[in-house]
């Protein structure tokens, strides 16, 4: 038995030698990847109609070189006239140069090119092609070359232009009624100014304002715009680009009542009461969504499938929260610039509908009397303000279980109060709670710090205890010397 354990180990250690030395090898014979060091070349040249030819390189060339009236040449074969070149765009396929020339006729020219780099940096040197010209009206469509911001653009600068390229030379007057930019969420066209390069194949808008930051923008060119002889553009252009150093969102939204499935809408918060909303998307029934951009920082979602048509979430519509950990509340979510947040997967297993906030309330040790307990629910965070409660319940022994009236979907805040002296307000003596207080919530250095209750459905345990606040001493009520105000029962 040793000796096959000898002979195994030998068997091991000799397969890693092998191993070691053909990885060696492989690095030894590792060769680098070839530099490209060979120029474009012209392959074709064709006469399109009366005023175009369609120039064909090889390879992928760079745009500015591409583009330079200089580098090109057209001669009559065999005489002496020449044609203007008027234009030159490199089409979107980065290989063909559509040319605009002076009118043509049915003979043979000569093109000839020179010094149009490909995306390497090599430049070729002169290349001649010959093609036959055309006498056919300029019946060729423009189309769209090049725009910037590119389509899909992010990081766009708030204060940037955009730019269209179009083939050859357009009426400037169709091109800029038929150019729209607009917000993707929401709002009317973007206003702003037009400017044009020489060859009127450059349009530039400029808006009016600079663009709000991270969001998303829908530009779009129409098949209204026209080139100078009269030919519409091929087609209708769009394209988006994003401002900004957003971030997007992505998940699945499911749900498992009764058919029929309608557009379910889908809101981004800034605050896990779901009031502050950053960002907007819709999808047509259960199914992945997407929302970008989505600014970066702490966000939080929900969506309600809108049933009734309204854009706006009603009673008895199915709805839903991203709450990973169940604890009922809309759990956050960091937004990174540039990244997808992907796996933000909830269930629309809510309805909006009239809910109830309840629990139970106690008295520390230190709290003896029993007197009237005043249960409150705001809205607003009472530390904060607050504003008048939107429901009061009363315990007439202090303590035990309360539970408020059917409220509407919000966050709402909870505290409660011992009326010992029975003037129906929550009494101070320098600043500070004279009577016997509850929140839910914690007190933290002497500052109440509220828990915000997040009431899409019936909400139990929602508990607080009666404590003399602290840096009182008992007893602390004197009537004739209250900083009366707080809340104020009806």
């Amino acid at each position: 038995m040793s000796g096959f354990v000898l002979h195994r180990r030998n068997a091991i250690v000799l397969s890693f030698l092998l191993l070691l030395l053909v990885l060696g090898c492989g690095k030894e014979t590792t060769s680098k990847p070839e530099v490209d060091q060979a120029a474009p070349s012209l392959t074709s040249a064709t006469g399109v109609d009366l005023q175009h030819v369609r120039a064909l390189f090889n390879e992928a060339v760079q745009e500015n070189s591409a583009e330079t009236l200089s580098h090109y040449l057209i001669q009559e074969t065999g005489g002496s006239g020449t044609l203007d070149v008027l234009s030159a765009v490199l089409l979107a396929d980065g290989k063909t140069v559509s040319l605009e020339t002076s009118s043509q006729s049915s003979i043979t020219y000569s093109i000839s090119v020179t010094g149009v780099m490909d995306r390497a940096g090599n430049a070729m040197g002169t290349q001649t092609v010959q093609f036959t010209g055309s006498s056919q009206p300029d019946t060729t469509d423009p189309v769209i070359a090049g725009t910037q911001p590119a389509d899909g653009a992010r990081g766009v600068d708030t204060t940037a232009t955009v730019l269209v390229e179009f083939s050859e030379k357009m009426n400037r007057t169709s091109a800029e009624l038929n150019f729209h930019l607009e917000r993707a969420t929401s709002g009317p066209s973007i206003s702003g100014s037009f400017t044009w390069d020489a060859n009127d194949t450059k349009m530039t808008f400029t808006p009016s304002a600079h663009l709000p930051n991270e969001a998303r923008y829908l530009a779009s060119m129409e098949t209204g715009a026209m080139d100078a002889a009269g030919n519409n553009l091929a087609s209708r252009h769009e394209w988006s680009f994003v401002t900004g150093n957003a971030g997007a969102l992505s998940g699945n939204i499911s749900y498992t009542g009764m058919p029929p499935f309608e557009a379910i809408s889908i809101g981004v918060f800034r605050d896990p009461c779901l009031t502050e909303n950053i960002a907007n998307g819709t999808i047509a029934g259960p199914g992945h969504y997407s929302i970008d951009p989505v600014p970066q920082g702490t966000c939080y979602v929900g969506a309600f499938m809108d049933v009734n048509h309204s854009q706006q979430p009603e009673m008895g519509e199915p709805a839903g929260i991203h709450d990973a950990n169940g604890d009922g509340r809309p759990d956050p979510i960091t937004i990174s610039a540039g990244q997808t947040r992907s796996g933000i997967d909830f269930e629309l297993a809510y309805l909006f509908q009239l809910s109830t906030i309840s629990g139970t309330v106690s008295k520390s040790p230190d709290v003896t009397q029993s007197d009237t307990t005043y249960v409150a629910f705001f809205t607003g965070d009472p530390s904060q303000g607050g504003g008048d409660p939107v429901d009061i319940k009363i315990l007439p022994n202090g303590t035990g279980n309360y539970m408020s009236l059917p409220l509407e979907f919000s966050c709402y805040y909870a505290m409660c109060y011992m009326d010992v002296n029975h003037n129906q307000q929550l009494d101070f003596v320098n600043n500070m709670p004279a009577e016997p207080v509850g929140l839910y919530g914690q007190i933290v250095q002497g500052q109440a710090v509220f828990t915000p209750i997040f009431l899409i459905a019936n909400t139990s345990g929602i508990n607080m205890t009666l404590i003399n606040f602290p840096g009182q001493t008992s007893p602390r009520l004197n009537p004739s010397g209250l900083d009366l105000h707080a809340i104020s029962i009806p």
